[in-house]
């Protein structure tokens, strides 16, 4: 199981980034909703998610049993799919709308779902497979 998040260069580097999704999503919660610039911050979590997919797709890259298999009839690659496409249209809406709102508030938190909803269903195949082995 340690080999699965530790394995290798590209596992070390999607774990140190889900676990600095993490810390920076708990740091948000705890600090003052009014100090927070909900702006920059979903914004983050709309860069953090590509990135941590980004990171996700090298890791079944370089995996000789990819967890998600690009096929049309998968399900969970297309639940990702559609995740995916939903957080880069509230990613471009973060962008766009110019005030502090409770509507950046809400994309935060949003773009924070998607991402741990995403990691859940990539994971639980990672780990559906590995005991499958």
């Amino acid at each position: 199981m340690l080999k699965l998040y530790f394995g290798n260069v590209a596992n070390f580097i999607s774990t140190c980034l889900l676990l600095t999704f993490f810390v920076v999503f708990i740091k948000v919660i705890k600090t003052n909703p009014a100090d927070v610039d909900w702006k920059k911050m979903s914004v983050f979590m709309f860069a953090f998610g590509i990135l941590l997919s980004a990171t996700g797709g090298i890791k079944d890259t370089v995996s000789s049993n990819p967890a998600i298999t690009f096929g049309t009839l998968n399900t969970p690659f297309i639940l990702l799919c559609i995740l995916g496409g939903l957080a880069t249209i509230l990613g471009i809406i973060a962008l766009v709308i110019r005030r502090e709102s409770a509507l950046q508030r809400n994309l935060f938190y949003l773009l924070s779902f998607i991402i741990v909803v995403k990691t859940v269903i990539l994971e639980g195949q990672r780990i559906k497979q590995l005991i499958i082995k």
